[in-house]
């Protein structure tokens, strides 16, 4: 009894589904790669969007209304490179007899280039004690926007400023508009009622 072979055209088709089953394969595999980077983006972007948000909310409510009549207590792009600049209550060092407390500082906003050649942006607090001559604190809350800045609204008009140094009293409310690199096309807004008034928060 003689084992039958395989034949040519057999060995063919078997290779030609076997390349297939591959090819599909390997098709859902990225895609699934490609649908979980992108979750873990979006997800990463959420959560730097609330603790930026948290943060300059913090500030903004904290803000200085007794200051002298030459300083602003929130003061919008008042400086090249300056996203925000705000005299209020930042917490102090922590003290064995006083515990967290906090001081008049001045708490700028600042936009830095980082570098790697396409433009991404890094958002960095900066906090000046006022009360003591102390080097400025650094914190980087992001480094992946493709864009930041603020708008300020007068009446019902919305407006980039060029930079404000004083006399806020037309000025009713911030938009503070974030774009990140995951998502250079999806621009995330949040808008702060200036000192006084309550705060509201918007997105699109």
């Amino acid at each position: 009894m003689h084992r039958r072979g395989f034949t040519l055209i057999e060995v063919m088709l078997s290779l030609l589904l076997a390349s297939a089953v591959v090819g599909v394969t390997g098709v859902v595999a990225v895609q699934s790669v490609q649908v979980q980077r992108s979750a873990r983006q979006a997800i990463f972007s959420q959560w730097q969007t609330v603790r930026i948000v948290g943060q300059i909310e913090s500030d903004v409510e904290s803000a200085i209304t007794w200051l002298p009549g030459d300083v602003t207590p929130v003061t919008p792009a008042a400086a090249p490179g300056e996203l925000l600049r705000v005299y209020g209550l930042a917490d102090a060092p922590a003290s064995a007899s006083l515990g967290r407390y906090r001081l008049p500082a001045r708490i700028q906003y600042l936009i830095e280039d980082v570098g790697n050649g396409n433009g991404t942006k890094r958002l960095v607090r900066k906090v000046r004690d006022l009360t003591r001559a102390a080097p400025a604190a650094r914190r980087v809350l992001s480094e992946n926007l493709a864009d930041a800045y603020v708008e300020v609204r007068k009446g019902k008009t919305w407006s980039r400023p060029v930079g404000l140094s004083k006399g806020n009293e037309d000025v009713q409310a911030l938009r503070l508009v974030l774009r990140f690199v995951s998502q250079p096309d999806r621009a995330v807004t949040r808008t702060f009622l200036l000192p006084g008034r309550q705060t509201e928060r918007r997105a699109s």
